[in-house]
């Protein structure tokens, strides 16, 4: 059985503060990155940042989920995008094959992406589950605070 992917050790302890990583290719967005590859600004090394959650004026905070991926995945979709056997636009196998190469989800990041800004991190609460299924699928109820209340944080426009 393959060891999965961990996450390098700066985004493993990545603390409040300026964004530790540059969005390196997104994968699906609406209005800003909801599932993205990102790169470690110290390191390089891949992770897969994919929405949990996300409020305020324009959805401007959101919670997300941090998992490694390899070089080589990353190489691969590229190659693919470049030839255009896969389109992001659509759901492929050649994208879903991808998204099951990331490791587990290591770690929570509530962002706010306009400022560039990490506002909280923290591992995934202990039982909860950190859904793997698109984003568009996955969104909480609007009331439903839980994954900012996670990170210690009120979910803006929820009393």
């Amino acid at each position: 059985m393959p060891v999965p992917p961990t996450l390098c050790e700066h985004l493993a302890r990545a603390r409040p503060g300026p964004l530790p990583f540059d969005t390196d290719l997104v994968l699906d967005a609406e209005g800003a990155a909801t599932d993205a590859v990102v790169r470690c600004r110290r390191c390089g090394a891949h992770a897969l940042l994919r929405l949990l959650d996300a409020a305020g004026p324009g959805l401007r905070l959101r919670v997300f989920s941090l998992a490694a991926l390899e070089a080589a995945p990353v190489a691969f979709l590229r190659r693919d995008l470049a030839r255009g056997s896969c389109d992001l636009a659509r759901p492929a196998r050649e994208l879903e094959a991808f998204l099951a190469c990331a490791g587990p989800a290591l770690r929570l990041l509530a962002c706010d992406l306009d400022a560039g800004a990490l506002l909280a991190c923290a591992p995934p609460p202990a039982g909860r589950r950190v859904p793997t299924r698109s984003w568009r699928a996955g969104l909480p109820a609007p009331g439903d605070a839980s994954w900012f209340e996670a990170l210690g944080l009120a979910k803006p426009g929820t009393a």
